[in-house]
């Protein structure tokens, strides 16, 4: 019943839409919904049982212009949520396509191997884009082992030059060998033209031009550790803090280009958003103990500053919460102060004005201030409420996009350098000349690592030399450009600036998620086991898997785990298999070497079986060797799910150590035979 709902608002809204912005005239429109759902079924396979279907059309713009689209709905009826999404243009170009089934897989390793799936998305590449299909060049993607897909991209070439704006990703469901997702957002058409490569400056001319005009960003960054209450600030060299940057590859001088529909680009600035606010709501009992520390100010003072600095005065009567908080970084506690339709926070210590915001807004468009006076009244406010901090910075960007507010961003700057975690937001109202927010993120009582010996920008440069090129992008007015510019490189692309490698975003060495390749494997009894596994994201660590070796405590539920627990910390592994049961505390030996009888322990307690496992009584031996009474639970269950079935005289030998490759046949069987969890 909720998904018949569902659907009709669904479909509702799609009338609306289709009578409010038609896009076909009525005569022309039957034709072209025929010749859209004509072409679908030529690329996607929509089954029989796929019977309830809905349409409506739009326009979408895409960066080569407007195209008409055909949105395009298969649903399985009866109680069945089978879902199949078409976006298609009238010319019959597909854009989009996504499949859901609710079918469970109850298999852990995949089915079908990534070469198979690579092979599949090609097949369907082909169909899907019939003209442009030789212009394909499939790019590097991280696929994680968990996941139920395999994931392909790739970019669009021209003249062996790839397109910044143009890509097509498609994944492929790894028990089915089924294309399951399919998206693009442009076409290289043989009509587009393209800027040639004749009289262009040389990639070493680009690369200076490049430093001297664009540059690569020295700055500090933060991170902090909430498990080991930490914050660690630390210098880099940013790559790509401004993507939308390049040099024009035919006159060297510096170009914007549109980079709005890209999404191979991450933003690593998310992760230093999750970290700007540290804070928690305590309780009552917790605001009462905080309350008694000496040298807070009362919360009349904390209300009495708010409206000293601020436009709040008249929300004397309205405010509606007080309450104190910890700031986990700065050991500070802050005055919190709600009023109906504005926030305030005040340093418990200091009685400085940390941050405000008033929501209401008033507007009157005949009388807006200019973004100079706007500037004017920002300086005198901040030499005002924090004098000493906005010494320290410098203003970054003032942002104009929102019609009612300017809001303007200064950085800290620390050594010669911007810490980019540290800064003062100020909003103005463009109406009435208030401030409507006022926002500092500071650390006080710091230390800041030294820059003096850091290499330069142009070492740096040529470390990552490799990852810049030519690329046909977009200009800012969406013409086709010839740039030099990194290339499929993360926004915010951190590098360490003594040792020029690449940093994560908590300061540490960052580590590409590769897969082992095993040296020592080739033509062993289990070398397809490890491979099978290995591709699903089963592993031991380093380039020998060492197949002959006894195996390790700890090196078997690395294994065991590898697909979805990465600790790179002993004791955060442990601890996990402590909490799972899988382990006691007592047994906790890491570099011991395991037996049959150790292992099956393990399996069984992976499985969830060990409350039955110990009840000997209920087991008969299927072994041929005797097994003792505390051990016969475990290996009976071992055995019967095909999981260690002995040597070729069916015996257990309880005693004996597992090597590597056993462990690795143990962890096969237990996937793919193993009711597991």
């Amino acid at each position: 019943m909720k998904r018949n709902y569902f659907f009709t608002i669904l479909l509702f809204f799609c009338l609306i839409f289709n009578i409010q912005s038609p896009v076909f005239a009525d005569e022309n429109y039957s034709k072209s919904l025929e010749h859209a759902i004509t072409r679908a079924k030529e690329i996607i396979n929509i089954p029989d049982t796929y019977t309830d279907f809905s349409h409506s059309n739009k326009t979408q713009n895409t960066s080569l212009g407007e195209v008409n689209i055909f949105e395009l709905n298969w649903s399985e009826v009866q109680g069945k949520y089978g879902n199949i999404s078409v976006s298609i243009d009238d010319k019959g170009n597909l854009y989009n396509f996504y499949k859901f089934s609710n079918k469970n897989i109850s298999k852990t390793l995949a089915s079908i191997s990534k070469d198979s799936a690579r092979q599949a998305s090609k097949e369907f590449i082909e169909k899907a884009l019939i003209n442009d299909y030789n212009y394909l060049k499939e790019i590097d993607t991280y696929n994680s082992p968990s996941n139920n897909v395999y994931k392909f991209k790739y970019k669009y070439y021209f003249d062996d030059i790839p397109l910044e704006f143009s890509y097509v990703s498609i994944s492929v469901d790894k028990y089915t060998g089924e294309v399951i997702t399919f998206n693009t957002n442009n076409y290289n058409s043989q009509s587009t033209s393209y800027p040639n490569k004749d009289n262009i400056i040389s990639k070493t001319e680009a690369s200076k031009l490049y430093l001297n005009n664009i540059g690569l960003k020295l700055n500090y960054y933060s991170y902090y550790d909430y498990k080991n209450n930490k914050l660690n600030i630390f210098p880099a060299y940013c790559l790509n803090s401004n993507p939308n940057i390049a040099i024009e590859a035919h006159s060297g001088e510096k170009v914007s280009i549109n980079k709005k529909d890209n999404h191979l680009i991450n933003d690593y600035s998310r992760y230093a958003d999750e970290n700007l606010d540290f804070s928690k709501k305590l309780t009552k009992e917790e605001d009462d103990a905080i309350n008694n520390v000496s040298g807070l100010i009362s919360k009349d003072l904390a209300i009495k500053t708010v409206k000293k600095y601020s436009d709040l005065a008249a929300f004397d009567d309205k405010i509606s919460t007080v309450h104190i908080k910890k700031n986990l970084v700065s050991n500070a506690y802050i005055w919190t102060i709600n009023f109906e339709n504005a926030s305030a926070e005040i340093d418990a210590k200091s009685n400085k004005l940390l941050s405000f915001y008033n929501y209401s807004t008033k507007k009157d468009n005949s009388n807006t201030i200019s973004q100079e006076d706007a500037q004017n009244i920002v300086n005198k406010f901040l030499n005002k409420v924090s004098p000493n901090k906005f010494k320290e910075t410098k203003l970054e960007n003032i942002n104009t996009d929102n019609n009612d507010f300017f809001k303007f961003k200064f950085i800290r700057r620390v050594n010669g350098i911007s810490f980019i975690n540290n800064y003062i937001t100020v909003s103005i109202n463009k109406f009435n000349g208030k401030i409507s927010e006022y926002n500092t993120q500071w650390y006080d009582n710091v230390k800041f690592p030294d820059i003096n010996k850091v290499l330069s920008p142009n070492t740096i440069f040529n470390g990552i030399n490799d990852k810049f090129g030519l690329e046909y992008a977009l200009s800012s007015d969406n013409n086709i450009t010839l740039i030099y510019n990194f290339m499929d490189l993360e926004k915010n692309y951190l590098i360490n600036p003594f040792n020029g490698i690449r940093l994560k975003f908590t300061g540490e060495e960052y580590k590409k998620n590769e897969l082992p390749k095993y040296s020592d494997i080739n033509g062993h009894w289990c070398e397809k086991i490890i491979e099978k596994l290995l591709e699903n994201g089963y592993y031991l660590k380093g380039d020998k898997f060492n197949p002959d070796d006894s195996i390790t405590q700890i090196n078997f539920l690395r294994y065991l785990y590898s697909q979805t627990y990465t600790y790179d910390d002993d004791d955060e592994f442990y601890n996990m298999l402590i909490e799972k049961g899988i382990i006691n505390e007592e047994e906790q030996l890491p570099n011991s070497l395991l037996t049959n009888k150790d292992i099956s322990k393990l399996v069984v307690k992976y499985l969830g079986y060990d409350k039955i496992a110990k009840n000997s009584y209920i087991f008969n031996n299927p072994f041929n060797d005797c097994i003792e009474d505390d051990i016969k639970g475990y290996a009976a269950i071992c055995y019967s799910l095909g999981i260690m079935t002995g040597d070729e005289n069916k015996n257990f030998n309880p005693n004996n150590n597992v090597t590597n490759a056993d462990a690795a046949k143990i962890i096969y069987n237990l996937l793919t035979k193993g009711n597991n969890k």
